[in-house]
């Protein structure tokens, strides 16, 4: 979870240790800041960017966006799932007021996401 603007790392989880999230999540905002600028869309917002094996995927809200790194086959019908979820994850977020406690937004993503399971296709 990652604050617009600012590029706090506001929460996060993860299945493996990544180098620095604090550099990655200011590295992603660094880079959705840019795209958006270059293209002159301050209507629209960068969806997903490709690294590797992995498909990075951004889903905004309005004082933050979700970003989350997939590797794999990455479907239509798996995108679908994961910000159907996403969704309810920043519902729960919000209803909770989950941003000011890292403690408490951090228990909730190993919570959700350690339980998420997407479909066969």
């Amino acid at each position: 979870i990652i604050e617009k603007g600012s590029g706090i790392l506001k929460g996060s989880f993860h299945l493996k240790e990544t180098v620095d999230e604090d550099m990655i999540s200011g590295m992603l905002t660094a880079i959705k800041g840019f795209v958006e600028d270059a293209f002159k869309q301050s209507n629209h917002d960068l969806q997903s960017i490709e690294y590797d094996l992995y498909e990075i995927h951004l889903h905004n809200f309005h004082k933050y966006y979700i970003a989350t790194a997939v590797s794999g086959t990455f479907t239509e019908t798996l995108e679908n799932e994961l910000e159907n979820f996403n969704l309810e994850v920043s519902q729960e977020i919000n209803k909770k007021n989950l941003l000011d406690s890292r403690e408490a937004l951090e228990e909730l993503l190993l919570t959700r996401y350690s339980a998420l399971k997407f479909s066969n296709q």
